[in-house]
């Protein structure tokens, strides 16, 4: 059955019904817990009563269940570090990538494209740089073709 698993700093996993989700953003944000869509086969699902108490009981301990995670709905550890680093190489080896198809590499289309992310001008214009100096370094060369668009000539 399709459920929220709920999983708090301290590797403590709690289910509960898909309805309760509005209520947990708060709690989620406030406690640094991380929320997923999951797919669980047996186990206990908690009403948002039973799960407050749960939670506030250090006694209780996880169950031991089989759960396969469908979607990631609040992750409040996107901005660690280790997942910096693997959204910096994404978005630079679509540039790259965009680059070495000839096509034109385009700020407002990165933009779009990692629009969960949030990017500023100036960080896309990072990533860019970098994917070009990374491919100066390679023989290719460039020309700006407007704002923001590049290109390999």
């Amino acid at each position: 059955m399709k459920c929220l698993l709920i999983e708090t700093r301290d590797k403590r996993k709690f289910f509960t019904h898909q309805k309760n989700f509005g209520p947990l953003i708060e709690f989620s944000k406030s406690f640094k817990a991380n929320i997923t869509l999951v797919n669980m086969t047996g186990g206990e699902l908690l009403d948002l009563e039973e799960l407050a108490t749960a939670i506030c009981s250090a006694s209780i301990k996880n169950q031991k269940v089989e759960y396969e995670v469908l979607t990631n709905m609040l992750n409040t550890n996107k901005n660690s570090k280790k997942n910096l680093l693997l959204q910096s190489e994404k978005i630079q080896n679509f540039i790259t990538t965009t680059f070495k198809q000839g096509d034109v590499v385009d700020f407002q289309k990165i933009k779009k494209k990692f629009k969960t992310l949030t990017l500023s001008n100036a960080t896309i214009c990072n990533h860019v740089k970098k994917s070009r100096d990374k491919l100066t370094a390679e023989g290719y060369k460039f020309e700006k073709i407007g704002a923001g668009k590049y290109r390999i000539i």
